[in-house]
């Protein structure tokens, strides 16, 4: 892979691994919603995709055509899917640098707030006079949570409250320092680095930029 394609596709990874890192090495969790986490995860695999698939499957003629049009319409056709995706999931509430342990015990107080009959069935929670039920995953390696709802019959004017709720929690807490953050910086410091040298050792980076492009 070449200096230019290297850069397209791995500073949106190095950027979201730098972010991840940060989060994961300060001592307060932080939550967002399933939208956010998996819109994030789409810009940060945006440089694969189009050196990847978008590049291999590109005709040469529209770009010698249209040029940058056609990376642009490429963007576009590529945002337009992912968004898609992210709307035809279920509801979730992603909670970053917090055990799942903790975490479930912040949702049991915050439900049982919300709605005095909330109970649980296993790491399923319900808020029947609020009309939200959901589940609690985990990702143990990234010490993440999350709460995902149960079916498409949701409240989601009680998800945003409840979400509200949970957030103003974690105001107050503080956790441990995730040592595996320090790897994800160390990595995405690495893959920066290397791009760099990368550029400096290509005199044709911006000849090949201009001829990716059609320009």
């Amino acid at each position: 892979m070449d200096a230019l394609r290297a850069a397209i596709g791995l500073t949106p990874l190095a950027a979201y691994l730098f972010i991840l890192g940060l989060i994961n090495l300060s001592r307060r969790p932080v939550l967002h919603t399933g939208v956010r986490d998996l819109a994030a995860l789409g810009v940060a695999l945006v440089g694969l995709v189009f050196v990847g698939p978008i590049e291999l499957l590109m005709p040469t003629m529209l770009v010698a055509e249209f040029g940058w049009l056609a990376w642009a319409l490429a963007l576009v056709v590529y945002s337009s899917g992912w968004t898609l995706l992210v709307l035809s999931t279920a509801p979730r509430l992603v909670a970053y640098n917090i055990d799942a342990e903790r975490f479930r015990l912040l949702v049991a107080e915050v439900a049982l707030a919300m709605d005095a009959d909330t109970h649980w069935a296993g790491d399923s929670v319900v808020l029947p006079r609020r009309g939200v039920q959901a589940r609690m995953e985990s990702f143990p390696v990234l010490r993440n949570s999350s709460l995902v709802s149960n079916g498409p019959r949701q409240d989601f004017a009680a998800w945003a409250e409840l979400e509200k709720n949970l957030r103003h929690g974690m105001e107050s807490m503080q956790v441990q320092r995730n040592p595996r953050g320090g790897l994800m910086l160390g990595l995405s410091v690495a893959i920066l680095a290397a791009l760099i040298i990368k550029w400096a050792r290509d005199p044709q980076f911006a000849q090949s930029f201009v001829d990716l492009m059609g320009l």
